[in-house]
């Protein structure tokens, strides 16, 4: 039970305020709060929040703030309007999957964020150069320091990512779990065994190298682009050093921003997918069930990809001994391999030429899976027609058995019972 009095919060355990000064509130609107087990689980107010408490602990007693960070100085206070328990997050249903990969989203973002601070920080300093003389010496010193810097950075994400992924990991296989036992009337325990959620935590680990190629290979060569862009065309417009540091600094900032929100988002998204899939189809194991079918969304936003796969009927042991041959696994190229992801693009040969096809990626170059001949891209409850030229066991062969099967996939799997 929680003491009375005034709390801090921003995500996950409630911070004890002895004392806050409510004299300076001012500025008062509703918002809505959920908690569950002495943690706030959700607020639709953006900012950290406080609640005071009755002196039961059990209640509001009337006034929430704000906060921005500063105790001392809160910005402004709301009303209290509503206090629930929060119900679980059940992952097999659309609403609870995205739910969870928000979460994740932002925690990676949030704890990524402070773990990379201190270096982007230090890099943004670096530009306050005079650019007016030896620019282009200047901006191969700068490209070198950028390279530097995402090396550093990615070495300060990956693990702080890869704990928030299991962390979040064992709550999604958990409640998957729980929530696939009872949907399906399954006769086996709703709690996850030890050694599959060890798998789970691999699963999360497996991510360490693709979060350090992030940096490296992606934000470096598109800060050193963006620096090279900057800098010549403000010495050509003779802009002075200053204008043009101000002009760095602020495409840097946008370009940290705007990637790192993007691409851990898709993590999100693939860690959230992979280990619901994988709990799936261990609770399938379990309940001796042998194949399973894929359940697209098939809704305005759902992919050909998926419209395609929709309906597809899968052998669990076969996903299953792939998810162990991963495990081994540490190159993110390798990894990408074993579970490919597919890519839709215009067929430039042959006689679908000109149709939209869906592609594997090998070893040895892509290869031609289906043909997309009518999408049903754009509308609800329609697939289109998709022609096969892989058989379901060659997919599952090629890696392809659980979601997700590309980026932002929402795709799941349902037991044949």
């Amino acid at each position: 039970m929680l003491k009375a009095g005034c709390y801090i919060f921003g995500a996950g355990p409630l911070r004890y305020v002895p004392a806050l000064d409510m004299s300076r509130w001012a500025k008062c609107r509703p918002f809505k709060v959920v908690i569950h087990k002495g943690q706030v689980r959700r607020s639709n107010h953006p900012e950290g929040e406080a609640l005071r408490l009755s002196k039961s602990g059990t209640a509001i007693a009337g006034l929430a703030i704000a906060w921005n960070g500063s105790v001392e100085a809160p910005e402004w206070a709301v009303r209290a309007t509503h206090v629930a328990k929060a119900a679980p997050i059940d992952p097999t249903t659309v609403k609870g999957f995205d739910r969870l990969v928000e979460l994740l989203s932002a925690e990676l973002r949030r704890d990524t964020g402070k773990a990379t601070k201190p270096t982007f920080d230090r890099l943004i300093r670096q530009l306050n150069v005079d650019w007016r003389r030896l620019p282009q010496a200047k901006l191969r010193v700068l490209e070198s320091r950028v390279t530097a810097a995402m090396a550093a950075a990615g070495r300060s994400a990956a693990p702080v990512a890869v704990e928030a992924m299991k962390a979040r990991g064992d709550t999604t296989a958990k409640a998957t779990r729980r929530a696939t036992v009872k949907t399906h009337k399954l006769g086996v325990s709703t709690s996850m065994k030890v050694v599959d959620l060890q798998a789970v935590r691999r699963i999360a680990s497996s991510n360490s190298n693709f979060v350090t190629d992030f940096y490296t290979k992606q934000m470096s060569p598109a800060l050193s682009a963006t620096a090279r862009e900057i800098v010549s065309r403000g010495v050509s417009e003779g802009l002075g050093s200053d204008a043009v540091a101000r002009q760095l600094q602020r495409a840097f900032r946008g370009q940290l921003a705007g990637r790192t929100t993007s691409y851990y988002g898709v993590v999100a998204n693939a860690f959230s997918n992979r280990a619901r899939s994988f709990s799936q189809l261990v609770t399938m194991r379990d309940a001796g069930i042998d194949t399973y079918t894929i359940e697209a969304v098939l809704d305005e936003r759902t992919t050909n990809i998926c419209r395609g796969l929709h309906g597809k009927t899968l052998q669990v042991s076969r996903t299953l001994t792939t998810f162990d041959e991963v495990e081994k696994l540490e190159d993110p190229a390798a990894i990408k391999r074993a579970q490919p992801w597919f890519v839709e693009k215009l067929i430039g040969s042959g006689p679908d030429a000109g149709k939209r096809g869906l592609f594997l990626p090998g070893k040895g170059g892509s290869r031609l899976a289906a043909v997309v001949d009518r999408s049903g891209v754009g509308r609800s409850d329609v697939v289109g027609s998709i022609r096969w030229g892989m058989s379901n066991k060659s997919l599952q062969n090629q890696g392809v058995g659980s979601p997700p099967y590309h980026g932002n996939c929402r795709t799941t799997l349902l037991p044949d019972v």
